[in-house]
C-alpha cells in the first residue's frame, strides 16, 4: 500500500482517471469543460451562452436577450422602477 505522497504533481491527468473516479466535497478550479453539468443548486454571478454576439444573459441585473450584431432585444430587469423591454414584434397567430 502507498500513500499519496508517492503521486508526482501534475502526473494525474484526465485519461489517467476512470469514470465516477472522483469524489469531492468541494473542488476549486479555474474553468471546468464538459458536455453536461447536473445538479441541485447553482450559484452563479452571472450565466450566458457566449460571451458575444447572439446569446441569453442572467444576472442580477436580469434577464437579456441579444441579437448576432450584440443588440438587446428583450430585457426583463430585476430592479422594480425599470421598465421592462423588447425589440421584438409579435403577430397574432391564425
Amino acid at each position: 500500500m502507498a500513500d499519496a505522497s508517492l503521486v508526482v504533481d501534475g502526473s494525474i491527468t484526465a485519461r489517467a482517471l476512470a469514470v465516477d473516479s472522483v469524489t469531492a466535497d468541494q473542488i476549486s478550479a479555474g474553468s471546468i469543460t464538459g458536455e453536461a453539468f447536473a445538479g441541485e443548486l447553482l450559484l452563479g454571478s452571472r450565466i450566458t451562452t457566449a460571451e458575444a454576439g447572439q446569446r441569453v444573459e442572467m444576472d442580477t441585473n436580469g434577464l437579456r436577450l441579444y441579437n448576432s450584431a450584440d443588440e438587446t432585444r428583450v430585457n426583463l430587469p430585476t430592479d422594480p422602477p425599470r421598465t421592462p423591454t423588447s425589440a421584438a414584434r409579435c403577430r397574432p397567430t391564425a
